[in-house]
Protein backbone atom coordinates (compact mmCIF):
# COMPACT_ATOMS: atom_id res chain seq x y z
CA UNK A 1 0.00 0.00 0.00
CA UNK A 2 2.83 2.40 0.86
CA UNK A 3 4.51 1.65 -2.45
CA UNK A 4 1.28 2.37 -4.32
CA UNK A 5 0.94 5.75 -2.56
CA UNK A 6 4.60 6.57 -3.31
CA UNK A 7 4.04 5.79 -6.98
CA UNK A 8 0.94 8.02 -6.94
CA UNK A 9 2.98 10.88 -5.50
CA UNK A 10 5.66 10.36 -8.14
CA UNK A 11 3.06 10.51 -10.91
CA UNK A 12 1.54 13.63 -9.37
CA UNK A 13 4.94 15.34 -9.19
CA UNK A 14 5.78 14.23 -12.71
CA UNK A 15 2.52 15.52 -14.15
CA UNK A 16 2.93 18.81 -12.30
CA UNK A 17 6.48 19.15 -13.64
CA UNK A 18 5.27 18.43 -17.16
CA UNK A 19 2.52 21.02 -16.76
CA UNK A 20 4.95 23.67 -15.54
CA UNK A 21 7.42 22.81 -18.31
CA UNK A 22 4.75 23.13 -20.97
CA UNK A 23 3.54 26.44 -19.55
CA UNK A 24 7.17 27.68 -19.41
CA UNK A 25 7.70 26.76 -23.05
CA UNK A 26 4.44 28.46 -24.00
CA UNK A 27 5.39 31.57 -22.06
CA UNK A 28 8.83 31.66 -23.69
CA UNK A 29 7.29 31.24 -27.13
CA UNK A 30 4.66 33.93 -26.44
CA UNK A 31 7.24 36.28 -24.90
CA UNK A 32 9.63 35.88 -27.82
CA UNK A 33 6.75 36.34 -30.25
CA UNK A 34 5.52 39.49 -28.49
CA UNK A 35 9.04 40.93 -28.30
CA UNK A 36 9.71 40.25 -31.96
CA UNK A 37 6.31 41.65 -32.99
CA UNK A 38 6.71 44.80 -30.91
CA UNK A 39 10.20 45.40 -32.29
CA UNK A 40 8.97 44.80 -35.83
CA UNK A 41 6.04 47.20 -35.41
CA UNK A 42 8.32 49.83 -33.86
CA UNK A 43 10.82 49.52 -36.71
CA UNK A 44 8.00 49.67 -39.22
CA UNK A 45 6.81 52.89 -37.59
CA UNK A 46 10.32 54.34 -37.91
CA UNK A 47 10.49 53.20 -41.54
CA UNK A 48 7.13 54.83 -42.29
CA UNK A 49 8.30 58.15 -40.80
CA UNK A 50 11.56 57.93 -42.75
CA UNK A 51 9.60 57.33 -45.94
CA UNK A 52 7.40 60.34 -45.20
CA UNK A 53 10.39 62.62 -44.58
CA UNK A 54 12.19 61.25 -47.64
CA UNK A 55 9.15 61.98 -49.80
CA UNK A 56 9.05 65.53 -48.38
CA UNK A 57 12.69 66.07 -49.34
CA UNK A 58 12.05 64.67 -52.83
CA UNK A 59 9.18 67.15 -53.26
CA UNK A 60 11.44 70.01 -52.14
CA UNK A 61 14.02 68.90 -54.69
CA UNK A 62 11.41 68.80 -57.46
CA UNK A 63 10.24 72.40 -56.79
CA UNK A 64 12.05 75.51 -57.98
CA UNK A 65 11.98 76.97 -54.52
CA UNK A 66 15.23 77.42 -52.61
CA UNK A 67 16.03 74.32 -50.60
CA UNK A 68 19.27 73.18 -48.93
CA UNK A 69 18.79 69.70 -50.39
CA UNK A 70 18.20 71.03 -53.92
CA UNK A 71 21.09 73.41 -53.54
CA UNK A 72 23.35 70.56 -52.39
CA UNK A 73 22.47 68.56 -55.50
CA UNK A 74 23.13 71.60 -57.72
CA UNK A 75 26.43 72.32 -55.99
CA UNK A 76 25.23 75.60 -54.46
CA UNK A 77 26.80 76.20 -51.05
CA UNK A 78 24.30 75.44 -48.35
CA UNK A 79 23.68 76.62 -44.84
CA UNK A 80 26.36 76.24 -42.22
CA UNK A 81 27.14 72.87 -40.66
CA UNK A 82 24.19 71.63 -38.64
CA UNK A 83 21.57 73.44 -40.71
CA UNK A 84 20.39 70.16 -42.24
CA UNK A 85 20.18 68.62 -38.80
CA UNK A 86 18.01 71.44 -37.47
CA UNK A 87 15.73 71.15 -40.45
CA UNK A 88 15.59 67.42 -39.89
CA UNK A 89 14.52 67.92 -36.30
CA UNK A 90 11.98 70.43 -37.47
CA UNK A 91 10.15 67.57 -39.19
CA UNK A 92 9.49 65.93 -35.84
CA UNK A 93 12.72 63.92 -35.64
CA UNK A 94 14.73 63.32 -32.47
CA UNK A 95 17.79 62.01 -34.22
CA UNK A 96 21.06 63.68 -33.28
CA UNK A 97 22.43 62.94 -36.74
CA UNK A 98 21.37 64.92 -39.81
CA UNK A 99 20.56 63.52 -43.24
CA UNK A 100 23.27 63.32 -45.89
CA UNK A 101 23.28 63.48 -49.68
CA UNK A 102 25.94 61.42 -51.44
CA UNK A 103 27.23 61.62 -54.96
CA UNK A 104 28.44 58.60 -56.95
CA UNK A 105 31.85 58.71 -55.30
CA UNK A 106 30.29 58.56 -51.84
CA UNK A 107 31.09 62.20 -51.00
CA UNK A 108 28.64 64.00 -48.74
CA UNK A 109 27.23 67.01 -50.59
CA UNK A 110 25.74 68.53 -47.45
CA UNK A 111 29.00 69.08 -45.61
CA UNK A 112 31.67 67.02 -43.97
CA UNK A 113 29.37 64.38 -42.49
CA UNK A 114 30.70 60.88 -42.69
CA UNK A 115 29.04 58.13 -44.67
CA UNK A 116 26.35 56.05 -42.89
CA UNK A 117 26.07 52.94 -45.12
CA UNK A 118 28.13 52.70 -48.31
CA UNK A 119 26.61 49.38 -49.45
CA UNK A 120 23.07 50.70 -49.18
CA UNK A 121 24.13 53.87 -51.02
CA UNK A 122 25.43 51.80 -53.92
CA UNK A 123 22.09 49.97 -54.15
CA UNK A 124 20.17 53.27 -53.94
CA UNK A 125 22.06 54.59 -57.00
CA UNK A 126 20.31 51.77 -58.92
CA UNK A 127 16.94 53.26 -58.07
CA UNK A 128 16.12 51.16 -54.97
CA UNK A 129 15.05 52.31 -51.52
CA UNK A 130 16.63 50.33 -48.69
CA UNK A 131 16.37 50.21 -44.91
CA UNK A 132 19.37 49.08 -42.86
CA UNK A 133 20.37 49.14 -39.22
CA UNK A 134 23.87 50.38 -38.44
CA UNK A 135 25.85 51.23 -35.33
CA UNK A 136 27.29 54.74 -35.14
CA UNK A 137 29.30 55.88 -32.13
CA UNK A 138 28.00 52.98 -30.10
CA UNK A 139 24.32 53.67 -30.83
CA UNK A 140 22.01 51.77 -33.16
CA UNK A 141 20.38 53.68 -36.01
CA UNK A 142 17.81 52.85 -38.62
CA UNK A 143 19.02 54.27 -41.94
CA UNK A 144 16.91 54.74 -45.07
CA UNK A 145 18.84 55.05 -48.33
CA UNK A 146 16.87 56.38 -51.32
CA UNK A 147 17.66 57.95 -54.68
CA UNK A 148 16.93 61.69 -55.18
CA UNK A 149 15.59 62.33 -58.67
CA UNK A 150 16.10 65.50 -60.75
CA UNK A 151 14.91 65.78 -64.34
CA UNK A 152 14.12 62.07 -64.39
CA UNK A 153 17.61 60.99 -63.36
CA UNK A 154 19.28 59.98 -60.10
CA UNK A 155 21.10 63.10 -58.95
CA UNK A 156 22.20 61.78 -55.55
CA UNK A 157 21.45 59.39 -52.73
CA UNK A 158 19.71 60.55 -49.59
CA UNK A 159 20.48 58.71 -46.31
CA UNK A 160 18.24 59.46 -43.35
CA UNK A 161 19.30 58.07 -39.93
CA UNK A 162 16.98 57.53 -37.01
CA UNK A 163 18.09 56.41 -33.56
CA UNK A 164 16.52 53.14 -32.35
CA UNK A 165 17.47 53.80 -28.74
CA UNK A 166 13.87 54.49 -27.74
CA UNK A 167 12.67 51.31 -29.48
CA UNK A 168 15.40 49.28 -27.83
CA UNK A 169 14.51 50.77 -24.45
CA UNK A 170 10.82 49.96 -24.90
CA UNK A 171 11.57 46.41 -26.01
CA UNK A 172 13.93 45.92 -23.06
CA UNK A 173 11.25 47.19 -20.66
CA UNK A 174 8.77 44.77 -22.23
CA UNK A 175 11.27 41.92 -21.90
CA UNK A 176 11.89 42.78 -18.25
CA UNK A 177 8.15 42.82 -17.61
CA UNK A 178 7.72 39.42 -19.26
CA UNK A 179 10.63 37.97 -17.28
CA UNK A 180 9.18 39.37 -14.05
CA UNK A 181 5.75 37.93 -14.92
CA UNK A 182 7.09 34.47 -15.81
CA UNK A 183 7.80 33.23 -12.22
CA UNK A 184 4.35 34.32 -11.08
CA UNK A 185 2.75 32.54 -14.03
CA UNK A 186 4.84 29.41 -13.41
CA UNK A 187 3.98 29.40 -9.72
CA UNK A 188 0.26 29.72 -10.47
CA UNK A 189 0.62 27.05 -13.13
CA UNK A 190 2.38 24.69 -10.71
CA UNK A 191 -0.24 25.31 -8.02
CA UNK A 192 -3.14 24.86 -10.43
CA UNK A 193 -1.50 21.82 -12.03
CA UNK A 194 -0.94 20.20 -8.64
CA UNK A 195 -4.57 20.74 -7.64
CA UNK A 196 -5.90 19.49 -10.97
CA UNK A 197 -3.53 16.50 -10.96
CA UNK A 198 -4.48 15.64 -7.40
CA UNK A 199 -8.15 15.78 -8.36
CA UNK A 200 -7.55 13.75 -11.52
CA UNK A 201 -5.63 11.05 -9.62
CA UNK A 202 -8.29 10.70 -6.93
CA UNK A 203 -9.94 7.79 -8.83
CA UNK A 204 -6.52 6.11 -9.03
CA UNK A 205 -6.19 6.26 -5.25
CA UNK A 206 -9.69 4.84 -4.91
CA UNK A 207 -8.84 2.01 -7.31
CA UNK A 208 -5.53 1.39 -5.52
CA UNK A 209 -7.20 1.16 -2.10
CA UNK A 210 -9.92 -1.13 -3.45
CA UNK A 211 -7.35 -3.40 -5.12
CA UNK A 212 -5.24 -3.51 -1.96
CA UNK A 213 -8.27 -4.67 0.04
CA UNK A 214 -8.96 -7.62 -2.30
CA UNK A 215 -7.53 -10.93 -1.13
CA UNK A 216 -8.01 -14.56 -2.11
CA UNK A 217 -11.08 -14.79 0.09
CA UNK A 218 -12.68 -11.60 -1.25
CA UNK A 219 -12.33 -12.10 -5.00
CA UNK A 220 -16.05 -11.47 -5.37
CA UNK A 221 -15.49 -7.81 -4.43
CA UNK A 222 -15.41 -5.32 -7.29
CA UNK A 223 -13.82 -1.92 -7.84
CA UNK A 224 -16.02 1.20 -7.81
CA UNK A 225 -16.98 2.54 -11.24
CA UNK A 226 -17.69 6.27 -11.24
CA UNK A 227 -18.47 8.26 -14.37
CA UNK A 228 -17.58 7.29 -17.91
CA UNK A 229 -13.96 8.45 -18.26
CA UNK A 230 -10.77 6.46 -18.78
CA UNK A 231 -10.49 5.62 -15.06
CA UNK A 232 -14.01 4.22 -15.12
CA UNK A 233 -12.96 2.14 -18.11
CA UNK A 234 -9.91 0.96 -16.15
CA UNK A 235 -12.15 -0.07 -13.24
CA UNK A 236 -14.44 -1.97 -15.61
CA UNK A 237 -11.45 -3.74 -17.17
CA UNK A 238 -10.02 -4.63 -13.75
CA UNK A 239 -13.44 -5.89 -12.65
CA UNK A 240 -13.55 -8.17 -15.68
CA UNK A 241 -10.07 -9.38 -14.82
CA UNK A 242 -11.17 -10.03 -11.22
CA UNK A 243 -14.16 -11.98 -12.54
CA UNK A 244 -11.82 -14.13 -14.64
CA UNK A 245 -9.48 -14.62 -11.68
CA UNK A 246 -12.43 -15.54 -9.47
CA UNK A 247 -13.65 -18.03 -12.07
CA UNK A 248 -10.13 -19.45 -12.40
CA UNK A 249 -9.83 -19.81 -8.62
CA UNK A 250 -13.22 -21.50 -8.50
CA UNK A 251 -12.19 -23.81 -11.30
CA UNK A 252 -8.90 -24.59 -9.58
CA UNK A 253 -10.73 -25.25 -6.32
CA UNK A 254 -13.17 -27.51 -8.13
CA UNK A 255 -10.29 -29.28 -9.89
CA UNK A 256 -8.48 -29.70 -6.58
CA UNK A 257 -11.56 -31.18 -4.96
CA UNK A 258 -12.11 -33.44 -7.96
CA UNK A 259 -8.47 -34.51 -7.76
CA UNK A 260 -8.87 -35.34 -4.09
CA UNK A 261 -12.04 -37.31 -4.83
CA UNK A 262 -10.43 -38.94 -7.84
CA UNK A 263 -7.36 -39.96 -5.85
CA UNK A 264 -9.52 -41.38 -3.08
CA UNK A 265 -11.75 -43.25 -5.56
CA UNK A 266 -8.79 -44.58 -7.56
CA UNK A 267 -7.10 -45.76 -4.36
CA UNK A 268 -10.32 -47.43 -3.25
CA UNK A 269 -10.90 -49.07 -6.63
CA UNK A 270 -7.39 -50.48 -6.78
CA UNK A 271 -7.30 -51.41 -3.09
CA UNK A 272 -10.31 -53.73 -3.47
CA UNK A 273 -8.79 -56.04 -6.12
CA UNK A 274 -5.43 -55.86 -4.35
CA UNK A 275 -7.17 -57.09 -1.19
CA UNK A 276 -8.70 -59.93 -3.18
CA UNK A 277 -5.30 -60.84 -4.65
CA UNK A 278 -3.63 -60.71 -1.24
CA UNK A 279 -6.33 -62.83 0.42
CA UNK A 280 -6.35 -65.51 -2.28
CA UNK A 281 -2.59 -65.72 -2.64
CA UNK A 282 -2.39 -66.19 1.13
CA UNK A 283 -4.84 -69.10 0.80
CA UNK A 284 -2.85 -70.53 -2.15
CA UNK A 285 0.31 -70.51 -0.05
CA UNK A 286 -1.14 -72.94 2.52
CA UNK A 287 0.05 -76.52 2.32
CA UNK A 288 -3.03 -78.33 3.57
CA UNK A 289 -5.68 -76.95 1.20
CA UNK A 290 -7.31 -79.10 -1.46
CA UNK A 291 -6.49 -78.47 -5.11
CA UNK A 292 -9.93 -76.95 -5.79
CA UNK A 293 -9.25 -74.27 -3.20
CA UNK A 294 -5.95 -73.38 -4.88
CA UNK A 295 -7.64 -73.14 -8.27
CA UNK A 296 -10.43 -70.97 -6.89
CA UNK A 297 -7.93 -68.66 -5.16
CA UNK A 298 -5.79 -68.29 -8.30
CA UNK A 299 -8.89 -67.68 -10.42
CA UNK A 300 -10.09 -64.92 -8.05
CA UNK A 301 -6.61 -63.37 -8.02
CA UNK A 302 -6.55 -63.48 -11.83
CA UNK A 303 -9.91 -61.69 -12.06
CA UNK A 304 -8.72 -59.05 -9.58
CA UNK A 305 -5.55 -58.52 -11.62
CA UNK A 306 -7.69 -58.11 -14.74
CA UNK A 307 -9.74 -55.49 -12.91
CA UNK A 308 -6.61 -53.57 -11.90
CA UNK A 309 -5.41 -53.78 -15.50
CA UNK A 310 -8.76 -52.38 -16.71
CA UNK A 311 -8.64 -49.50 -14.22
CA UNK A 312 -5.03 -48.61 -15.08
CA UNK A 313 -5.77 -48.78 -18.81
CA UNK A 314 -8.81 -46.52 -18.37
CA UNK A 315 -6.81 -44.01 -16.31
CA UNK A 316 -4.04 -43.93 -18.91
CA UNK A 317 -6.63 -43.40 -21.65
CA UNK A 318 -8.17 -40.51 -19.71
CA UNK A 319 -4.72 -38.98 -19.27
CA UNK A 320 -4.15 -39.18 -23.02
CA UNK A 321 -7.57 -37.67 -23.69
CA UNK A 322 -6.90 -34.84 -21.24
CA UNK A 323 -3.62 -34.00 -23.00
CA UNK A 324 -5.33 -34.04 -26.44
CA UNK A 325 -2.43 -36.00 -27.99
CA UNK A 326 -4.93 -38.19 -29.86
CA UNK A 327 -6.02 -35.28 -32.08
CA UNK A 328 -2.76 -35.63 -34.05
CA UNK A 329 -4.05 -38.90 -35.55
CA UNK A 330 -7.40 -37.54 -36.76
CA UNK A 331 -8.67 -38.68 -40.16
CA UNK A 332 -12.05 -38.97 -41.92
CA UNK A 333 -14.20 -41.58 -40.12
CA UNK A 334 -17.51 -43.04 -41.31
CA UNK A 335 -19.78 -42.84 -38.27
CA UNK A 336 -22.01 -45.79 -39.26
CA UNK A 337 -18.95 -48.04 -39.67
CA UNK A 338 -17.62 -47.07 -36.22
CA UNK A 339 -21.03 -47.71 -34.63
CA UNK A 340 -21.34 -51.09 -36.40
CA UNK A 341 -17.93 -52.17 -35.08
CA UNK A 342 -18.89 -51.08 -31.56
CA UNK A 343 -22.11 -53.15 -31.67
CA UNK A 344 -20.21 -56.21 -32.94
CA UNK A 345 -17.79 -55.96 -30.00
CA UNK A 346 -20.75 -55.89 -27.58
CA UNK A 347 -22.73 -58.67 -29.27
CA UNK A 348 -21.86 -61.70 -27.14
CA UNK A 349 -25.28 -63.32 -27.52
CA UNK A 350 -26.17 -62.56 -23.89
CA UNK A 351 -28.54 -59.91 -22.53
CA UNK A 352 -30.68 -57.38 -24.33
CA UNK A 353 -30.84 -57.29 -28.11
CA UNK A 354 -29.08 -54.40 -29.84
CA UNK A 355 -30.68 -52.90 -32.99
CA UNK A 356 -29.10 -50.40 -35.38
CA UNK A 357 -30.90 -47.81 -37.52
CA UNK A 358 -28.67 -45.84 -39.92
CA UNK A 359 -30.47 -42.93 -41.59
CA UNK A 360 -27.42 -41.82 -43.61
CA UNK A 361 -24.38 -43.87 -44.56
CA UNK A 362 -22.52 -40.73 -45.67
CA UNK A 363 -22.08 -39.18 -42.23
CA UNK A 364 -18.31 -38.62 -41.96
CA UNK A 365 -16.47 -36.87 -39.15
CA UNK A 366 -12.84 -35.95 -38.51
CA UNK A 367 -11.55 -38.09 -35.68
CA UNK A 368 -9.79 -41.17 -34.38
CA UNK A 369 -11.75 -44.25 -35.38
CA UNK A 370 -10.54 -46.42 -32.49
CA UNK A 371 -11.54 -43.78 -29.96
CA UNK A 372 -14.97 -43.36 -31.55
CA UNK A 373 -15.48 -47.13 -31.50
CA UNK A 374 -14.51 -47.06 -27.82
CA UNK A 375 -17.07 -44.28 -27.21
CA UNK A 376 -19.96 -46.14 -28.88
CA UNK A 377 -18.91 -49.49 -27.36
CA UNK A 378 -19.02 -48.01 -23.87
CA UNK A 379 -22.50 -46.57 -24.44
CA UNK A 380 -23.90 -49.80 -25.94
CA UNK A 381 -22.34 -52.03 -23.26
CA UNK A 382 -23.58 -49.66 -20.58
CA UNK A 383 -27.10 -49.90 -22.03
CA UNK A 384 -26.94 -53.71 -22.10
CA UNK A 385 -25.60 -53.83 -18.54
CA UNK A 386 -28.61 -52.03 -17.09
CA UNK A 387 -31.28 -53.45 -19.42
CA UNK A 388 -33.06 -56.75 -18.68
CA UNK A 389 -32.51 -59.65 -21.07
CA UNK A 390 -36.00 -59.21 -22.51
CA UNK A 391 -35.38 -55.49 -23.16
CA UNK A 392 -33.66 -53.85 -26.08
CA UNK A 393 -30.98 -51.30 -26.89
CA UNK A 394 -31.59 -49.17 -30.01
CA UNK A 395 -28.79 -47.28 -31.77
CA UNK A 396 -29.52 -44.72 -34.49
CA UNK A 397 -27.21 -42.67 -36.71
CA UNK A 398 -28.47 -39.64 -38.59
CA UNK A 399 -27.25 -36.20 -39.70
CA UNK A 400 -28.57 -33.22 -37.74
CA UNK A 401 -27.63 -30.02 -39.56
CA UNK A 402 -23.86 -29.83 -39.61
CA UNK A 403 -23.50 -32.54 -36.96
CA UNK A 404 -23.77 -36.28 -36.81
CA UNK A 405 -26.20 -37.47 -34.13
CA UNK A 406 -25.71 -40.90 -32.57
CA UNK A 407 -28.46 -41.93 -30.14
CA UNK A 408 -28.29 -44.94 -27.83
CA UNK A 409 -31.64 -45.79 -26.18
CA UNK A 410 -32.29 -48.59 -23.75
CA UNK A 411 -35.31 -49.91 -21.87
CA UNK A 412 -33.38 -50.46 -18.66
CA UNK A 413 -33.78 -49.39 -15.07
CA UNK A 414 -33.19 -45.70 -15.71
CA UNK A 415 -31.36 -43.14 -13.60
CA UNK A 416 -32.61 -41.01 -10.72
CA UNK A 417 -32.94 -37.29 -11.66
CA UNK A 418 -30.56 -36.17 -8.91
CA UNK A 419 -27.89 -38.52 -10.26
CA UNK A 420 -27.98 -37.39 -13.90
CA UNK A 421 -25.66 -34.43 -13.21
CA UNK A 422 -22.94 -36.74 -11.84
CA UNK A 423 -22.91 -39.77 -14.10
CA UNK A 424 -20.07 -38.41 -16.27
CA UNK A 425 -17.82 -37.87 -13.25
CA UNK A 426 -14.93 -40.25 -12.82
CA UNK A 427 -15.57 -43.26 -10.56
CA UNK A 428 -19.20 -42.22 -10.09
CA UNK A 429 -21.70 -45.09 -10.04
CA UNK A 430 -25.46 -45.00 -9.83
CA UNK A 431 -25.33 -48.26 -7.85
CA UNK A 432 -21.80 -48.81 -6.57
CA UNK A 433 -22.26 -52.31 -5.22
CA UNK A 434 -24.01 -53.67 -8.32
CA UNK A 435 -21.59 -51.92 -10.70
CA UNK A 436 -18.57 -53.41 -8.98
CA UNK A 437 -20.04 -56.87 -9.12
CA UNK A 438 -20.75 -56.53 -12.83
CA UNK A 439 -17.22 -55.36 -13.57
CA UNK A 440 -17.78 -51.63 -14.05
CA UNK A 441 -15.03 -49.20 -13.04
CA UNK A 442 -17.04 -45.97 -12.97
CA UNK A 443 -14.81 -44.56 -15.74
CA UNK A 444 -16.71 -45.60 -18.86
CA UNK A 445 -19.03 -42.59 -19.16
CA UNK A 446 -16.22 -40.23 -18.19
CA UNK A 447 -14.17 -41.67 -21.05
CA UNK A 448 -17.15 -41.22 -23.38
CA UNK A 449 -17.43 -37.53 -22.43
CA UNK A 450 -13.69 -36.95 -22.96
CA UNK A 451 -13.69 -38.68 -26.37
CA UNK A 452 -16.67 -36.61 -27.51
CA UNK A 453 -14.94 -33.43 -26.28
CA UNK A 454 -11.70 -33.98 -28.21
CA UNK A 455 -13.84 -34.50 -31.33
CA UNK A 456 -15.36 -31.03 -30.72
CA UNK A 457 -18.63 -32.67 -29.82
CA UNK A 458 -20.68 -33.40 -26.74
CA UNK A 459 -22.82 -36.00 -25.03
CA UNK A 460 -26.12 -35.59 -23.19
CA UNK A 461 -28.42 -37.96 -21.34
CA UNK A 462 -32.11 -38.14 -20.52
CA UNK A 463 -33.57 -40.84 -18.35
CA UNK A 464 -36.73 -41.97 -16.58
CA UNK A 465 -36.65 -44.48 -13.77
CA UNK A 466 -38.22 -47.80 -14.81
CA UNK A 467 -38.49 -46.68 -18.47
CA UNK A 468 -34.93 -46.38 -19.70
CA UNK A 469 -32.17 -43.94 -20.66
CA UNK A 470 -31.14 -42.17 -23.85
CA UNK A 471 -27.56 -41.05 -24.51
CA UNK A 472 -27.09 -38.63 -27.43
CA UNK A 473 -23.71 -37.91 -28.97
CA UNK A 474 -23.25 -35.03 -31.43
CA UNK A 475 -20.03 -34.60 -33.43
CA UNK A 476 -19.42 -31.99 -36.19
CA UNK A 477 -19.58 -33.46 -39.67
CA UNK A 478 -16.55 -33.23 -41.92
CA UNK A 479 -17.29 -30.53 -44.48
CA UNK A 480 -16.53 -31.42 -48.09
CA UNK A 481 -14.11 -29.08 -49.94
Amino acid sequence: MKRAISMSHTVRARLTLWNVSIVALVLIAIGVGIRVQVARVALQSIDDRLIQFGDDIQREVNTNQPSPFRDALLGIPGPPRGGFGRMFRGHGRRSTLPPVILDRSGKDLTGSWKLYDLGAASEAWRGRRLFTTVTIAGDSYRVMSMPLMMSGKVAGVLQLPFSTRAVTTEVNHLTSALIAFAPIALFLSALTGALLTNNALRPVRSITQACDAIESGTLSDRLPVNGADEFAGLSVTLNRMLARIEAAFAQMDKAYRQLESFTADASHEIRSPLTVIKANTSIAMRDDEPIETYRYALSAADRAADRIDTIVESLMLLARLDSSVITASFAPVCVSSAVTRAIELCDNGVGAVVSLNVVSQSAVVAGNEEMLVRLFENLVSNGKRYTPADGCVSVSVRPDGDQAEIRVEDTGVGIEPEQLAHIFERFYRVDRARARESGGTGLGLSICKSIAAIHRGGITVTSEVGVGSTFTVRIPLLQAD
